[in-house]
């Protein structure tokens, strides 16, 4: 009977912040989440739960310095608290969309990455129940504009993602990578 759910709402200020709410079973109860700390406007994007007292959303923030950044938070079914998230070196902007946990020392997130020079790159972190580390995943040969946009870990060294991959023209084609505990590989996925 319990769900969680999370994503974002604008406050009385006009402010973009983060939401988290709770099924108990006969409603959906809102929960606080912590605001991070400079953050012009936050979202979380998507949630892994082990168990009702056990959850991991991410997502992402725009910081003090106007850079978005990514962003994770845990709920110990008591209160929601944000953890320290890297972002990729030389990243000019980059968030997470979507994580699968399948232990409290075992979550793997995904999303997306701007390098300096304006092109979108997959982005992967995982989480080792100490802290977050970004994760070398490959970009699929010729592709500009890159994403993952969901995941899903059967342990904690299986797991795929989807998302979508743009060449120079601008046309989406689908993208699916693997991991294997060590390294990210891209997939062939038919058109």
């Amino acid at each position: 009977k319990d769900c969680e759910a999370v994503g974002d709402f604008y406050d009385a200020s006009g402010t973009t912040v983060t939401l988290a709410e709770r099924w108990t079973g006969g409603d959906w109860v809102i929960q606080a989440t912590p605001a991070v700390a400079g953050a012009s406007s936050s979202q979380l994007t998507g949630v892994s739960c082990l168990s009702a007292n056990a959850c991991t959303a991410v997502g992402y923030d725009t910081d003090s310095a106007g850079v978005i950044v990514p962003l994770a938070e845990t709920w110990n079914g008591t209160g929601w608290a944000i953890q320290s998230v890297p972002a990729p070196a030389g990243s000019s902007a980059s968030g997470l969309l979507a994580v699968s946990c399948t232990s409290a020392s075992a979550c793997v997130a995904v999303g997306d990455n701007t390098n300096p020079v304006g092109q979108s790159l997959p982005l992967a972190e995982r989480w080792n129940g100490t802290a977050w580390s970004v994760l070398s995943v490959p970009n699929p040969k010729g592709a500009e504009q890159t994403g993952l946009f969901a995941v899903s870990c059967a342990t904690a060294t299986a797991c795929a993602a989807t998302g979508s991959a743009a060449g120079s023209d601008g046309t989406p084609a689908p993208l699916a990578e693997t991991w294997n505990g060590t390294a990210w590989k891209v997939t062939a996925t038919p058109l």
